[in-house]
């Protein structure tokens, strides 16, 4: 499963939550949606391409303006892959 956050700038209220959440629940492979207003963004879950979303949020009225993807790791001030283990 695969979490992406897309920015939708006209996202202002109740209305614009529920139209954008039930167009992107209709996409076979969505498996979450959760639209925040005062972020303004969307972040689905599932196995969705970013081009099925954006259309269907496209379809809703609205514009994606960037999308992104969660960071899974907090930086520790170590990096895993380096032999060292943290920076010199």
């Amino acid at each position: 499963m695969t979490n992406r956050v897309f920015e939708v700038p006209d996202i202002s209220c109740d209305h614009c939550k529920r139209s954008i959440g039930e167009a992107v629940s209709a996409i076979l492979d969505v498996d979450s949606v959760v639209v925040t207003e005062d972020r303004r963004e969307v972040e689905v879950a599932g196995a969705v391409s970013d081009d099925a979303v954006i259309a269907a949020i496209q379809l809703a009225g609205y514009e994606v303006a960037q999308v992104s993807w969660p960071s899974t790791m907090a930086w520790t001030g170590k990096d895993p892959y380096c032999r060292l283990g943290g920076i010199r």
